[in-house]
């Protein structure tokens, strides 16, 4: 789930202020101040369901003649939700949490990372509604790709390329990259300057930036040999780090290749596992 690796950024509020279901503040008094609010948990999921889904395998009547069956899956919905316990989904009247995605070209489109905080946004409006804001709900999310979201300016090396270029940005049609910071602190652009006599705005290439940094060596290629598994051997690091050997790396490879770092209750589940096959 996402977030289990770190604690929690903010502590569990403090009673000392609520809001009215019609959305007058005021301060609470006598047995409530002080007092924490309810923490509820609300889980998140999708799945995606097929057109051509079937069972492969049944019991039918010997007069009944095979019928072809369509090839592939066939067009896809995906339905996105959000759960909680004592409620079931998450909604309020007709205010649902529920999302139903066609993806696909000439459909919906894909639902990327925007989507899914806009799906949250509505979520988290819906919580608040239904609680009168006395409760605060803890979003429990199982989204790996979601994990490497980054800002659209954010720093990066992937497919940096070697030299100067025209256009380059971190993303397609994105933003500059935000500037870096040299190892006194100092900002360090890494584009030149719209005035500059030949290459104005241009980035500027991993070797300028590496030049500017006293880190660069002739010869340096633009990319070390087997930097596409960084996420493997983040994940190994992280094993390693957690007392795990080389048997118990090779079930984690396994069981969570969607993990760079491994929390220490995988840990544990792993070990637990190792020692039941043995």
């Amino acid at each position: 789930m996402c977030g289990f690796a770190r604690p929690l950024a903010v502590p569990p509020r403090v009673g000392k202020e609520a809001t009215r279901p019609n959305g007058d503040a005021f301060k609470l008094t006598g047995k409530y101040i002080g007092q924490r609010l309810q923490l509820i948990p609300v889980t998140h999921d999708e799945s995606t369901f097929y057109k051509n889904d079937r069972r492969k395998v049944g019991w039918i009547n010997t007069l009944v003649k095979p019928t072809p069956e369509a090839k592939g899956e066939g067009d896809s919905i995906m339905v996105s939700d959000f759960l909680v316990a004592h409620w079931g989904r998450l909604r309020l009247d007709d205010w649902e949490a529920r999302l139903f995605f066609r993806a696909g070209k000439n459909r919906d489109g894909y639902f990327t990372n925007d989507e899914l905080l806009a799906h949250v946004d509505n979520a988290i409006d819906i919580f608040e509604s239904k609680t009168h804001k006395f409760a605060t709900g803890l979003f429990l999310f199982d989204n790996a790709p979601s994990h490497q979201k980054r800002a659209a300016d954010a720093l990066s090396a992937r497919k940096m390329p070697k030299g100067p270029h025209a256009t380059w940005t971190n993303t397609a049609n994105g933003p500059k990259m935000c500037p870096g910071r040299m190892a006194d602190g100092s900002v360090q652009q890494l584009y030149w300057p719209a005035g500059h006599p030949t290459m104005p705005g241009w980035f500027k290439g991993m070797e300028q930036i590496l030049r500017e940094r006293g880190l660069y060596r002739n010869g340096m290629n633009a990319q070390c040999p087997g930097f596409k598994y960084a996420n493997r051997a983040a994940r190994f690091i992280s094993a390693y780090s957690g007392g795990l050997n080389g048997e118990e790396l090779a079930y984690v490879q396994r069981r969570y290749k969607g993990h760079r770092m491994l929390p220490q209750f995988m840990i544990d589940q792993v070990k637990a596992s190792i020692a039941h096959i043995k």
